[in-house]
């Protein structure tokens, strides 16, 4: 059975498919397009957190403060109670370092 000329290979005439026709570029160049799309997607992300990490950086916060902070905002808007338990020690430290009488929330 014989190949209809628009379905002719390498193998049938000898010569290669075109550059722009050959599977691996067409590979190749799909493969650029998702990572180029990935990447757009991406960047605002990427900028958002060299914004936070310029900021830490900024103020001398570290890593573990940062996540303190966080899991403290979590618990004043889900577990008030809560909150309240670990706020008091700082609370306290904080009264005694700027001299207050306060000694509760």
């Amino acid at each position: 059975m014989e190949a209809p000329a628009s379905e002719e290979t390498e193998e049938d005439d000898g010569k290669p498919p075109p550059f722009h026709e050959h599977p691996r570029w067409k590979e190749v160049q799909a493969k650029l397009t998702e990572t180029t799309k990935e990447v757009e997607t991406l960047k605002p992300l990427a900028t958002k957190q060299q914004q936070l990490d310029a900021y830490c950086t900024r103020f001398g916060i570290t890593e573990d403060q940062m996540n303190d902070a966080l899991k403290m905002a979590a618990l004043l808007n889900n577990d008030p109670a809560e909150a309240y338990k670990a706020l008091q020690p700082i609370w306290d430290a904080l009264s005694r370092f700027s001299g207050s009488s306060y000694q509760t929330i």
